[in-house]
């Protein structure tokens, strides 16, 4: 081969990746792979995205800045009185104002929880991807949702809260599509 095929063939290269860069930029191809502030996490395929607060993500707790708040849902279950989707997957992130790990955050965002006259169920603490979380489950009064919220910090000062929420029926119904997307959860941190 000579320096002119040569040339012709990596200019061929470099068009179809810019070729297949664009047609993804531009929603051809349908991704489950959300990637939000501080994160990555597969949603169930067929379920809705939104940037809308939909949903009541609750306290913080914490100072938080720049919020990111994205809402997964199943289409259809979308409620037309209220606007809020009745089975959903939200995740609100940001950046804590001052240096905290969830240990120290976390007696204070279950009082949140009780202090807000839900009935709590159950607390816990497990790793999502290597890392520390705590989750808390409880019964919101007013609507009757099951709420399952997981907490975490990590070392760049970075706050995420991941809420699943469906009435009891869609809740035992979702759990599994629930525990499955929170498996695919991949944070994005390190030192450098």
């Amino acid at each position: 081969m000579n320096a002119d095929q040569i040339i012709k063939k990596i200019c061929h290269v470099v068009v179809i990746v810019f070729a297949v860069k664009f047609l993804f930029s531009m929603g051809t191809f349908d991704s489950v792979t959300y990637k939000g502030t501080g994160y990555t996490i597969n949603f169930p395929t067929g379920w809705k995205t939104t940037k809308e607060e939909l949903v009541d993500i609750g306290v913080y707790f914490v100072s938080v800045e720049d919020k990111d708040v994205v809402t997964f849902y199943p289409e259809g279950f979308l409620n037309p009185e209220s606007g809020q989707p009745e089975v959903h997957m939200t995740i609100a992130s940001g950046k804590l104002a001052s240096p905290a790990w969830i240990q120290d955050l976390w007696p204070d965002i279950v009082k949140a929880i009780i202090d807000s006259k839900v009935r709590l169920i159950d607390k816990g603490e497990i790793k999502i991807n290597g890392q520390i979380s705590k989750w808390v489950l409880f019964l919101e009064n007013g609507n009757k949702k099951w709420r399952l919220e997981f907490y975490v910090c990590d070392e760049k000062n970075g706050f995420i809260k991941i809420i699943y929420a469906a009435d009891q029926k869609e809740f035992a119904e979702y759990r599994k599509v629930f525990e499955d997307s929170k498996e695919t959860f991949l944070f994005k941190m390190g030192l450098f």
